[in-house]
């Protein structure tokens, strides 16, 4: 065999250094380069994570606030609508109100005229008594062509008048 690795052309003691140097390299590059390499991957996939891990907490912070917001806006128009009820339960009650004022100052007012016009009614009737009544005495004395006395006047009209309101 050693004439075959003679043949070939190979020397065992730069095959040794070569491994050696091949070693030394290995270490080195393995040293230097490979392990930054890797250190450098990793962060950069660490980052790439994070990244993630952010947009996805983005997402979902922005899916809260818009959730939030459509409750808010759900809120303010139940409010918004309540607040149209209770204007128009306050209008209706207000409207009722000065209806009910309005009927009780019209009954008032027709109380207070139908009060005047029968007490007008009142004088009207005992101011024609009166002018009845002296009507009646000018009439009797013509009739009976004497002249009475003021008592029997007196008599003849409160005669005259219960007769007339009977």
């Amino acid at each position: 065999m050693g004439e075959l690795i003679s043949k070939l052309g190979i020397d065992f003691k730069i095959l040794i250094a070569q491994i050696i140097n091949f070693f030394i390299l290995l270490f080195v590059l393995y040293r230097f380069a490979y392990k930054p390499v890797l250190k450098a991957l990793e962060n950069r996939s660490k980052r790439i994570e994070q990244s993630l891990k952010d947009a996805k907490a983005i997402e979902e912070k922005l899916q809260q606030g818009e959730a939030d917001y459509q409750a808010k806006i759900t809120e303010a128009e139940k409010k918004a609508g309540e607040i149209m009820v209770l204007a128009r339960t306050e209008g209706d009650e207000l409207r009722n109100k000065m209806l009910t004022e309005a009927k009780t100052e019209i009954q008032a007012l027709v109380t207070k005229t139908k009060a005047e016009v029968a007490d007008l009614k009142e004088q009207v009737i005992t101011e024609a008594r009166s002018e009845l009544a002296d009507l009646v005495v000018a009439a009797s004395g013509r009739v009976i062509s004497e002249k009475l006395t003021d008592a029997k006047d007196l008599e003849l009209v409160k005669r005259a008048l219960s007769e007339t309101k009977q």
